[in-house]
């Protein structure tokens, strides 16, 4: 192209023909006919007002087919053209009314190529050099526009401020309002953009900007929390523009805020609305913060359904998080939350190998303690309450109250595993008085109870239990108290009070560990009413209803008491052994729990050889139980009358406080057999250690008092920890 500013004789003004087709095709959005009319027009083309406007559209036409770069080229030569015309009074007139259009084109041309520099420059040279132009306005605007994608948001807002103020009845000061708002949004100043939105919300606006601005509303109010507030207006955005490209966020964000009120179903359904075109944004990646968005829609949607004990669904949402969002930050709270379900399902295996999976990973310190609370808890369910203990006691370190409750709670429940019942309850009792009013505190208050009735103090037991039922609103904590209020009065021999307790509980939707819970207590209350056969057929439904919970355990070990009651004990051993054949599915701790029960029985019949077998696949499964099973099976070796063999493995059992009982065993064996020096020595190893064991050996030491002491240096090795 020659445009030039000079009139050469070959060079001509596009004719009126020309010009209206051109303008034609232009306002018909034939941009891609008006790319090709104008460039032989500007070859030969006289520069004056008709051929700027000409030229003009083709830059538009250039923009709207998204070629920028060829669009700037063109804004180049055209301020050429413009700056090598002679500078006459009559030039100049008209030159200064175009200029303006021509810097506001160039910079949105250059803002939407993402040439913000350029951008910045243009729209803040027309400012300087026009300030009476009309296109101030506009290009205050698009000064602001920039700056928002700068993230310099104060300067934003400031720029779009002052379009607002300056004409506010236009629609262009109604788009700048909603950007001021839309800069304290981004700022993270949410109290302020709230109320800014709210009176936006007063003025009259199209029902399209009042949807927009709905949603912009909704997600201030998430940003301070008012939830129920925020999901008003992502309703209102919804209903009145269900198709406007905010509307998936605004289904996300009604999901997310009903997800924080605990409304679960109403969430889901609000995700499940969004959740199609929220995952074909999180491939698209021009469109910021959308995959962040699409693991926020797992979690959420993964906490609900576990919420409504859709547990596989909520399982995948969080398998889905983690292997598609592998580096989303809620990928450590998706991870924590598959831990706690599958635990719930008794799963504590898998849990547990999922959790090892935050072990190396930088973890926020609330993050760490939560790790530390659900490692414990997989501790205890694997019965092993010494690492329970000392992940409960890291835990407790924390400056959360809610997390430091749950982990002293976690120690008396680790004191309680062990049978420490004292201790135990010194630890509820402290876990309670950290917040008293928590949710938190009505567990331990509800395991205070427990610990009570298990030493046998029913009726203090029962008056907490009442107590809690009188405090909490959580409905399924409640079934939980009352089931244990249905297991009082069946210790107590009060089969009416237990079966009323039942009944409630029926009528409360009892998860479906609760109902097997329910229908093993049916199965003591007939068992405690001379009722075995019925007994029996309970037993059967649980095992057959929920046969991998702890409540299919008892009713197997209840079966097992019953068969040993109504038959000979070998019956009773074959029924068990046929029993755990077929448990090949169910969790490590019940197996070992029924081998253990094998190993007893088989014991009391006096097969020490099959006792040893099971205690030793016991011992297999029950790690926190390996120093007791040594213990038994030195035992079963002592009953069965190899002493060798029996004094060797009571030397060889490490774990305390077996370790000491175990050399107390090996001296009072050494008495029976007359070796009073070797049992002496024994003795004096057991006295030096800070157990209850001592007292004993001190009292039998007296006892041997007659014989002569042990040369010095030579008393009995006893191993500790």
């Amino acid at each position: 192209m020659a445009a030039t500013a000079v009139v050469a004789e070959d060079e001509t003004v596009p004719t009126e023909t020309q010009y209206a087709a051109i303008q034609q095709a232009f306002l018909q959005e034939e941009f891609g006919r008006v790319a090709a009319l104008v460039p032989p027009i500007l070859a030969d083309a006289f520069l004056e007002p008709k051929t700027v406007r000409i030229w003009l559209w083709l830059i538009l036409s250039e923009d709207r087919l998204q070629r920028g770069n060829h669009a700037l080229m063109e804004v180049d030569r055209l301020k050429t053209s413009l700056s090598d015309l002679p500078s006459t009074p009559a030039v100049k007139a008209w030159t200064e009314s175009v200029w303006p259009e021509i810097l506001y084109w160039e910079g949105e041309v250059s803002r939407k190529a993402l040439k913000m520099v350029r951008a910045r420059l243009a729209y803040q040279r027309l400012l300087g050099a026009f300030p009476t132009s009309v296109w101030q306005a506009h290009a205050r605007l698009g000064l602001g526009l920039v700056y928002f994608h700068e993230q310099a948001y104060a300067d934003a807002q400031q720029q779009f401020a002052q379009v607002a103020r300056a004409s506010p009845r236009s629609s262009l000061a109604q788009q700048a309002s909603v950007l001021e708002g839309a800069s304290q949004l981004h700022a993270k100043r949410f109290e302020d953009a709230a109320a800014h939105f709210r009176q936006v919300l007063e003025q009259p606006l199209d029902q399209a900007l009042r949807g927009q601005v709905s949603f912009y509303l909704g997600e201030a109010l998430t940003g301070v929390r008012r939830f129920a507030e925020a999901s008003q207006a992502y309703r209102q955005a919804l209903e009145l523009d269900p198709r406007a490209p905010w509307a998936t966020g605004a289904s996300f964000g009604l999901g997310w805020s009903e997800f924080q009120q605990g409304r679960c179903r109403e969430s889901l359904e609000a995700f499940e609305q969004s959740r199609a075109a929220r995952a074909q944004l999180a491939q698209d990646e021009r469109v910021p913060g959308s995959a962040r968005a699409a693991g926020e829609a797992l979690f959420a949607q993964g906490r609900c359904l576990m919420e409504l004990r859709q547990d596989s669904q909520a399982l995948a949402r969080f398998e889905e998080l983690r292997q598609q969002h592998a580096e989303d930050p809620l990928v450590v709270d998706a991870t924590l939350s598959a831990a706690e379900l599958l635990q719930r399902l008794q799963r504590d295996e898998e849990a547990l190998a999922l959790l090892r999976l935050l072990a190396v990973r930088p973890l926020e310190p609330v993050q760490r303690t939560q790790w530390q609370l659900r490692m414990g808890a997989c501790w205890l369910a694997q019965g092993d309450a010494a690492k329970a203990r000392e992940a409960f006691e890291q835990a407790q370190q924390t400056a959360d109250d809610t997390l430091r409750q749950a982990a002293v709670s976690g120690l008396g429940d680790a004191a309680l595993l062990l049978g420490q019942h004292d201790e135990a309850a010194r630890w509820y009792r402290q876990a309670r008085a950290i917040a008293p009013a928590a949710q938190g505190a009505f567990y331990a208050a509800y395991q205070l109870g427990r610990v009570t009735l298990q030493q046998g103090r029913t009726e203090d037991a029962v008056a907490v239990f009442r107590a809690l039922l009188d405090q909490t609103t959580d409905q399924a904590f409640a079934v939980d108290v009352r089931l244990a209020l249905a297991f009082a009065a069946i210790a107590q021999r009060q089969p009416d009070r237990a079966r009323a307790e039942l009944a409630l509980i029926r009528r409360q939707h009892p998860t479906p560990s609760q109902a097997a819970r329910i229908t093993y207590d049916l199965a003591l209350l007939a068992l405690s009413e001379g009722r075995p056969l019925e007994a029996k057929q309970f037993c059967e439904e649980v095992i057959r209803l929920a046969p991998q919970t702890d409540e299919a355990l008892d009713a197997r070990l209840l079966l097992t008491d019953l068969v040993a009651n109504q038959a000979s004990p070998q019956e009773a051993f074959e029924a068990l052994r046929a029993v755990f054949a077929q448990t090949g599915a169910i969790p490590r701790r019940q197996r070992g729990t029924l081998a253990r029960k094998a190993g007893e029985m088989a014991r009391r019949a006096l097969d020490y050889a099959q006792a040893i077998h099971w205690y030793e696949l016991a011992w297999e499964e029950l790690p926190a139980q390996r120093g007791e099973l040594d213990y038994q099976v030195a035992s079963c070796y002592e009953e069965g009358g190899d002493l060798g063999l029996a004094i060797w493995r009571y030397r060889a059992i490490l774990h305390p406080p077996w370790q000491i009982r175990g050399q107390l065993a090996i001296a009072k064996l050494m008495e029976r057999e007359e070796q009073w020096q070797e049992a002496r020595r024994v003795y004096e190893g057991v006295a030096g250690q800070a157990a209850p064991e001592a007292k004993v050996a001190q009292e039998r030491l007296a006892s041997l008092s007659d014989l002569p002491a042990a040369p010095a240096g030579e008393a009995y090795p006893v191993r500790t920890h």
